[in-house]
């Protein structure tokens, strides 16, 4: 592994602690993520589903750091592993805050991630359902939902 490789792994680690420690003393409020995510949604997508959900996020005072181009499983299961619960999708009924990531398939390097405002699926734009690609099925995601809120 480079050097610089390895330097970056080591920062994110850093900054992941961080930003872990910061919510256990903030909490999260899924509304709050839920309206931000809602009022910054475009009309189509921009393929910038993960800034846009890290912005939500952060706005909901889970602090996430603001990356690009990476695989978005990673990214979740790395930053947010400790916030977030996994919750099935035999059955799922969802809440506002919930969170879907789907895994990266050919055509789209990255996988995708949306978040549930109450109303419907919101990315970096306003979905119309849950899957938004053939790409995409519904048993290969990953749901999740906060564990801890604060109102």
């Amino acid at each position: 592994m480079k050097r610089k490789n390895k330097i970056g792994i080591i920062v994110l680690l850093i900054v992941a602690t961080t930003y872990s420690a910061f919510h256990e003393r903030q909490g999260f409020s899924a509304e709050k993520a839920a309206n931000y995510a809602t009022a910054n949604a475009e009309s189509k997508s921009r393929n910038m589903c993960a800034l846009y959900i890290a912005c939500a996020l952060n706005a909901g005072g889970q602090p996430v750091p603001l990356l690009r181009g990476c695989d978005y499983k990673w990214y979740f299961d790395l930053f947010l592993h400790n916030q977030f619960k996994g919750i099935s999708v035999e059955q799922y009924n969802p809440q506002i805050g919930d969170i879907v990531v789907f895994p990266k398939v050919p055509g789209h390097p990255y996988g995708h991630i949306a978040m549930w405002n109450g109303e419907q699926w919101v990315s970096d734009f306003k979905q119309r359902n849950i899957i938004v690609s053939k790409a995409y099925d519904i048993n290969s995601c990953s749901l999740y939902r906060p564990q801890t809120i604060v109102r």
